[in-house]
This record gives structure tokens, C-alpha cells and sequence, in this order.
């Protein structure tokens, strides 16, 4: 290369290097400005997990550039030497080498060596949490039956001996490619009619290469057997483990063997020293493959069933509590439910009058303090785009006279029929469904400043509005609740944000969990795409909607890993100790990971049956997440439930409560109760008034109540109209083998008391005249009695 050349390709290389370092630092500074906002631990922490990871992929990528330089130029230093490369067996039948520039050739090993360097060191930031939690120092105290390990090598160090293991064998197959190519280019390497012309220099480099493949390959096969252990290679039973162990780790040995036999042929260039060995490695990996069991088997099978329910016990936090009687502590603390998430937000957006694109609103059950007393209601938060956002509170226990919604406003004890605002807010706060970003001067951001912070901003975020920003303007980003603590707690996998009035302020509470797939013993469940064996709730996520500021908190009980993790993440991760009071009453049983527990006990050793999918979405149970959630067992082939299982929060303890159904205790699924309900004579009269009028049907989800009269299986079946409109239109009830129905839970009580009989609700306008009538004798009622804040609700209405 000339020096013009030389000079041209050091300016480019330097002002790339200098981009990338200016985009590091304009987002290091972005990640800076946004943490302050929310406190002095949020900065510390972010400032500890970008340098983390800064420094890792400095680490990778020089590395990685520094392993291949040093091949690459040491092969070109070998070839300059080779003038006459000499064949092994004698030959003398040589071609001549391609003529190539020394000088351009080293220009391209460097720049080579860098490209490489770059592609493939740059991920290992990527590796954050493995080596965060590798260097932990973390102790379980219990040992795993297969291995005879703390059960912490396996969750804690096997992830980073993996990823190791396999960046070192990429770093070599790459360095046997490029060095080959290289090899040729130069014509260290040639060919002779049917022969390969190699100079002894040049075969004992490609043996050292090719001796540290077979090493790694050989590391590969011993990590093998903390694989099977922890389940991340399937191990068709105890037995089968076993096999496969031995299997993996004479295969290890001869890595070994086959590494020396490389070196020695590099030493005295005998070809078979070196294809043998490396054939019977192969054939050893096939027989290995072979040995594996096809599908995912049983790993358990022939450990005790005790051992296997203890590391299901420590993998998924299985608090359990037994019982064979069914008592009202299982009943859902909130009462009988009548709505639905989606439909009541449906229902809210096509309020609005353009329909459920208009707004993303967001519900969930909470117990709302109301005077002297508590309602439970959907807390639902709709947003019209730049104008406000408005909260609402729509009773779950209460329907009007034609089964549409009824809601209260903040400060009254009255309830008005409809979406009554209960709370404006600025359409800045935070919120599920937030825009990427917002510019303006209410934003919940920091301010754009002069015109360097603009342009540090505009490139950090890749925001171009910033540069042409108004003076007084605020720039705010990450306005969704999740996303704020997925920056700050990268190492958890949080959970859907739920919004709760506390003390009059809105906040967004997230569980955060921490899950592994490396657990041993404790079988796999199927979560977001993956496959866990260990899987815990072990933070809990606070995010004001009105300043953006945000609180983690570790959950008390926790299990070693995430006290390890809260320890990284100090001190914005605060102890269980300093939840504050008037957060607990609104913190609820984990949604995700009740879910995930009840499949775990769905397993043959658990004895509790198949999860009844007792929702029309297919969601086993569709339990309400503000309550205590509830799923039905059912054994294989039976119309019976076998058991209930219950999630409860006791103080600060998570607490499941199982209780197995004999058949004193009648309680069909929801495949057998659905045809029942469906046999009352007007329910397809209903259907059809429905639909006649442009409507559609929707059924809810079967729920179950305990009471001292047994277990009560209801049903909610919803009218949407051609607006998106929603309303209650029938409740369906059953109790051992009697059936009860009506517009409200109430109703459908008496009817199945035989109280009052059924009979199908007016629709569409004949249900509207109807509710209309029934204020109206309200208010004349309460207007002959003189009670007028009664008679004002009901003449509103």
C-alpha cells in the first residue's frame, strides 16, 4: 500500500472510532440527564451498568482484534519465510505462489483482524448479567442430587462457562478460516496435482489452531453433564442421565487425545496422525447425538418424588397449603366479578365516540375506599391524544337496570351510570401505551437546554425535533411504567404494570421476576417463548404516573438469587422492610407467577389433574389480577373438577392453598357447565335480539366462590354492540347440580334459590326505556322520603 493510501485508510479508521465513541458518549450523557431526573440511586446504578457493559465490549473486541492480529501477522511473517514451501512426503511437483504485495497483505491482516475483532467482541456486553451474577460469590446450601453441586454453580456459573466456551470456539474457527485463506493467498499453501504442498512452519501453526478446537470442543463435552443436570439438554431419566454423563465426559478425554495427536502431527507431518483421531472424534459426537433422548423426556424419572417436589418447591416458590375441604378462605376477597379487562377498556374507548382505536386504555380490579366503606372496581385510565387523561372507576359488583356499567367520581359515595370521570390527568404522566417520546414544556422530562445538550440528545436518542425544539421545552422518554424499570433493573423480567390509588396518587406497580433455566431437578415450563426451570417474583416496581419517579423493592422471603441481585442493584433496589405501609394494601398475589406455579403443578407428581381452560381466550382460568387468582384441575377425560388451587398474600407472604375435590363436592368444568347454561330457554332469544340489533356475544370467564353452601361456579356473558359498548347481559350460576341465571349475581342467586323465576332482559332500546323507568321510580321514591342526595343520583341517571 502507498503511503497516500496508508495515510487514507488511518484517517478513516480514526474518524469511524471517533463517531462510535461520540455516539457512546452522547448516550452516556442522555442515560445520565434521565436518570438524575428520577433519583441519585437511579444515576448510580445506570452509570454501574453502562460502564459494565462498556467495559465488556472493550474487553471483547480488543481481545477478540488482538487474538486474530497476532495469527494473521505471524502467518504472513511465516509465509515470508516459506519461499520454497516443502511437501511432508518428498514431492517436488510445486506450483508457483500468487504474487502479492507484502505490505498490502499486512494492510489487509490489520484491517481484517479489527473487522473481525469488532463483529465478533462487540456482543459481549451482552453478557452483563451472567458475569455480573458469576462474580456474586453466590451460595444455595443445597446440593444437587445428580452432581453433588451447590445448586448456585449451576445458575450461577454454568451460563457463563457456556458462553465462553462457545466465543472460544468461534474465535478459533474463524482464526482456521482467515489463517487458510491467508496461507493460500501467500502460497505457504499449494497444490501439487493430487497432493497438498504445506511448509512444517505453516502445519504446526494450523496444528496449534487446530489442537485448541479439539481442546474446546473436548470443554464442550464436559460442561455436557451440567447441562443434563440442569435441563437444559434433555435426560430421558436418571438412568439415561447417567449414560450420557459418561458418554460426554469420554468424549472430553478424547478432545484431549485428539489435541495431542494434532500437535505431534504438526511435529512430524504424519497425515494420519491427525485424520484419524479427528474422524473418531466425529464418529464419538455422532454416537452421543444418538444416545440423547428424542423429545423432551422425563429428566425425573427415578429420583424420588419428594426430592423432585423439594427442587419444584425451591425452583417456583411453591409455599403450598394443603386441605381435602373446601372452606370460604378460598373465596376471592373482592366478591363476585361481573367485568372484563378487554371488554370494560373496549367499552371505555368507544365512550369516547371514535371508536377503541381512539384511545389504549388500561384496567384492573382494586378495592377502592369510598367514604366509610371499600367497592371493588376497575380502575380504567383512557387518554384523549393531547388533550387529557382521565381515570375511571367502574364497580365490578354492580351493573345498571339493562346490565350497562356503573362508576363513581372522586370524593362522592354516589354511583352514576356510565363512565363518570373520577380524576382528570395531564395527558403527559406515565402510561402503558405512551408515545416514544414527548417534547413540550409539561413534559415529565428534563429540559433541551443549549444547543450542545440539543445535539447530545438529538444523537443520543436519534430525535431530530430536539435540534428545533422551543427553549422552554422538556424532552421525555420512556413514558411506559415497564420500560422505565427494564432500564433500571435490566436484570428482571417484569411483569404488566397495574395501576393502583394510593393515598391519591396513581401509581404503576410491575412484579419483577427472575427466572433460569438452568435449575436442576425441577422440571421446565414453557414462559415468553423460552423454556425456565426456576422461577420466582422477587421485586416489586413502583412508578408514579404524575412524576415519573420510580421504587424497587425486594420481596421479603426471597431466594438467593435475587438477593444477589438486589445487592447489584443497591441502592435502588430497596429492602422488603421499606415498603411503606400504604403501598402494601395495594400490592396483589403475582399474576404471572401464579400462572406459571399452576403449571407446574399440573405435573403427574403433584396428582392435582389438567388446568381447566376455563376462559372463552383459551387463558387457563383468566384470573382477575387484582384478586386472589383461582384455577380448576380436572382429571384426563372427566366433566369433574379434581382440585382448586389459589394464590394468597399473607402480610408479605406468598401463599398457594390447594384443595383436592372428592365427590361430596360437585363442581363440573367449565366444558360441562357452558352446554348446561346454554339449555335456559331465552338465552338464544337473547343472542339472537343481539345480533339482530348489530351486536355480537361474548362469554366470560367461569369463576369459582366458596362458600359455606359448597363451591359456586359463575359465568358473565356480555352484549357489545355496534359501537363497542358493553354490558352485562346475563350472569349464569351453578351450585353442585342446580343452575341459577339472571342480570346480576344477585339475580341469578334467587333464581337458582327458586326465589324468582328467570327470564330473558330487554335489549337494545326496550333495555334502555326499561333502566330509564326504574331511576325514575328511584328518584320518585326517594324524593317521597326526603332523601335528595339519592334522588339527585337517581334523576342524573
Amino acid at each position: 500500500m502507498s503511503q497516500r493510501g496508508r495515510k487514507v485508510a488511518i484517517a478513516l479508521g480514526l474518524l469511524i472510532a471517533l463517531l462510535f465513541l461520540g455516539r457512546w458518549g452522547a448516550i452516556f450523557l442522555a442515560e445520565q440527564w434521565w436518570a438524575a431526573e428520577i433519583s441519585t440511586a437511579a444515576t448510580i446504578v445506570v452509570t454501574r451498568w453502562m460502564l459494565l457493559r462498556a467495559s465488556l465490549d472493550m474487553i471483547g473486541i480488543a481481545t477478540a482484534s488482538v487474538w486474530f492480529g497476532a495469527n494473521l501477522l505471524f502467518a504472513l511473517r511465516i509465509a515470508k519465510a516459506s519461499s520454497q514451501p516443502v511437501l511432508a512426503q518428498g514431492l517436488t511437483n510445486q506450483t508457483e505462489p500468487p504474487s502479492v504485495a507484502p505490505g498490502t497483505l499486512r494492510a489487509w491482516a490489520i484491517g481484517l483482524s479489527v473487522s473481525l475483532g469488532v463483529l465478533l467482541g462487540s456482543g459481549t456486553s451482552e453478557w452483563a448479567d451472567e458475569v455480573s451474577l458469576a462474580g456474586a460469590h453466590l451460595h444455595w446450601s443445597v446440593v444437587d442430587p445428580t452432581r453433588g453441586l451447590d445448586l448456585a454453580v449451576f445458575v450461577a456459573q454454568l451460563p457463563l462457562w457456556l458462553l465462553l466456551q462457545s466465543r472460544i470456539l468461534g474465535l478459533l474457527l474463524v482464526a482456521l478460516v482467515a489463517i487458510g485463506v491467508l496461507y493460500l493467498l501467500t502460497g505457504a499453501i499449494r497444490f501439487g496435482g493430487r497432493y497438498v504442498l504445506v511448509h512444517p512452519p505453516v502445519r504446526l501453526h494450523l496444528a496449534v489452531l487446530l489442537a485448541g478446537l479439539a481442546l474446546a470442543i473436548g470443554w464442550g463435552f464436559l460442561l455436557e453433564p451440567y447441562e443434563l443436570a440442569s435441563g437444559v439438554r434433555h435426560a430421558g431419566g436418571m438412568a439415561h442421565l447417567y449414560l450420557q454423563t459418561i458418554t460426554a465426559e469420554l468424549l472430553a478425554g478424547t478432545g484431549c487425545a485428539v489435541a495431542a495427536m494434532t500437535i505431534w502431527w504438526g511435529v512430524r507431518g504424519k497425515l494420519w496422525l491427525v485424520a484419524a483421531p479427528w474422524l473418531l472424534l466425529g464418529l464419538g459426537s455422532l454416537v452421543g447425538e444418538l444416545l440423547a433422548p428424542a423429545g423432551a423426556a422425563n429428566r425425573t424419572d427415578g429420583l424420588p418424588v419428594d426430592t423432585v417436589h423439594r427442587f419444584e418447591v425451591l425452583g417456583f416458590g411453591l409455599a403450598l397449603d394443603s386441605s381435602t375441604v373446601p372452606t370460604p378462605t378460598i373465596a376471592p376477597s373482592f366478591g363476585p366479578s361481573l367485568w372484563r379487562s378487554d371488554i370494560l377498556a373496549q367499552a371505555t374507548a368507544a365512550s369516547m365516540g371514535r371508536g377503541a382505536a381512539a384511545a389504549v386504555p388500561v384496567a384492573d380490579r382494586v378495592m377502592l375506599p369510598l367514604g366509610a366503606t371499600t367497592r371493588p372496581v376497575w380502575l380504567v385510565l383512557r387518554v384523549e391524544p393531547k388533550t387529557q387523561a382521565t381515570l375511571l372507576a367502574v364497580a365490578d359488583d354492580r351493573v345498571t337496570a339493562n346490565g350497562g356499567p356503573i362508576s363513581y367520581r372522586e370524593g362522592d359515595t354516589l354511583s352514576y351510570p356510565g363512565f363518570a370521570t373520577f380524576r382528570d390527568f395531564s395527558p403527559h404522566i406515565i402510561r402503558p401505551g405512551a408515545a416514544a417520546f414527548d417534547l413540550a414544556p409539561e413534559a415529565l422530562g428534563i429540559p433541551a437546554g443549549g444547543w450542545l445538550h440539543r445535539l447530545a440528545l438529538a444523537w443520543a436518542l436519534q430525535i431530530g425535533q430536539v435540534l428545533t425544539a422551543d427553549s422552554t421545552a422538556h424532552l421525555a422518554w420512556r413514558l411506559q411504567p415497564v420500560q422505565r424499570l427494564r432500564a433500571l433493573v435490566p436484570f428482571a423480567d417484569w411483569g404488566v404494570a397495574r395501576p393502583r390509588l394510593v393515598d391519591g396518587e396513581l401509581l404503576w406497580i410491575a412484579d419483577g421476576y427472575v427466572t433460569s433455566e438452568y435449575f436442576p431437578v425441577s422440571r421446565t415450563v414453557p414462559w415468553r417463548g423460552r423454556e425456565i426451570s426456576f422461577f420466582h417474583a422477587a421485586f416489586v416496581g413502583v412508578v408514579s404516573a404524575e412524576t415519573g419517579k420510580v421504587n424497587v423493592y425486594l420481596r421479603p422471603a426471597s431466594d438467593p438469587i435475587a438477593r444477589a441481585w438486589a445487592s447489584l442493584g443497591a441502592p435502588l433496589i430497596q429492602p422488603a422492610s421499606a415498603i411503606p405501609a400504604r403501598l402494601e394494601i395495594a400490592l396483589s398475589y403475582p399474576p404471572e407467577l401464579f400462572s406459571v406455579q399452576s403449571r407446574v403443578m399440573e405435573r403427574g407428581s403433584w396428582r392435582t389433574g389438567i388446568v381447566e381452560a376455563t376462559s372463552p381466550t383459551g387463558n387457563p382460568g383468566d384470573s382477575v389480577s387484582g384478586d386472589l387468582p383461582t384455577r380448576v384441575y380436572h382429571l384426563e377425560g372427566s366433566r369433574q373438577a379434581s382440585a382448586l388451587l389459589q394464590g394468597q398474600l399473607r402480610g408479605h407472604q406468598l401463599r398457594l392453598r390447594l384443595v383436592r375435590l372428592d365427590s361430596t363436592a360437585r363442581v363440573e368444568t367449565a366444558e360441562a357447565l357452558a352446554p348446561r347454561w346454554e339449555r335456559f330457554p331465552f338465552f338464544q332469544q337473547l343472542r339472537d335480539s343481539v345480533q339482530a340489533l348489530g351486536g355480537r356475544v361474548i362469554r366470560g370467564p367461569v369463576r369459582h366462590l366458596a362458600g359455606s353452601a359448597g363451591i359456586v361456579a359463575y359465568q358473565p356473558t356480555f352484549a357489545i354492540d355496534s359501537a363497542g359498548r358493553g354490558a352485562v347481559l346475563l350472569v349464569s350460576l351453578a351450585l353442585g347440580p342446580r343452575l341459577g341465571t339472571g342480570r346480576s349475581y344477585e339475580a341469578a342467586w334467587q333464581n337458582l334459590r327458586g326465589e324468582i323465576a328467570s327470564f330473558p332482559s330487554p335489549v337494545g332500546p326496550a333495555a334502555m326505556l326499561q333502566d330509564a323507568r326504574e331511576w325514575m321510580l328511584r328518584a320518585d321514591s326517594a324524593l317521597r322520603r326526603g332523601d335528595m342526595p339519592a334522588f339527585g343520583r337517581a334523576f342524573q341517571s
